[in-house]
């Protein structure tokens, strides 16, 4: 469990490629502007997200301008409860 109760920014910050997330709960992000459970902001190839819960956060998962992504894959993940 990744719980930002209290803190700033963000819970993970995707900036790599070839990028698996699996089998983590990450919530209560939510003391800055657009605070993300999940939050990419640079070019980034293959990100996979498998049994992934964000929740209570500004933004359950959150792809700036600046970045993106090319290869997605989310399994039994869910984002909940955020603003």
């Amino acid at each position: 469990v990744i719980d930002g109760t209290g803190l700033n920014g963000h819970g993970i910050t995707v900036a790599a490629d070839n990028v698996t997330l699996s089998g983590m709960i990450v919530e209560n992000f939510t003391q800055t502007y657009l605070a993300s459970g999940i939050y990419v902001n640079s070019i980034v190839n293959t990100l996979k997200m498998d049994d992934i819960l964000s929740r209570n956060n500004d933004v359950g998962f959150y792809v700036t301008n600046a970045g993106s992504i090319d290869g997605l894959d989310i399994d039994n993940s869910h984002f909940d409860n955020n603003q």
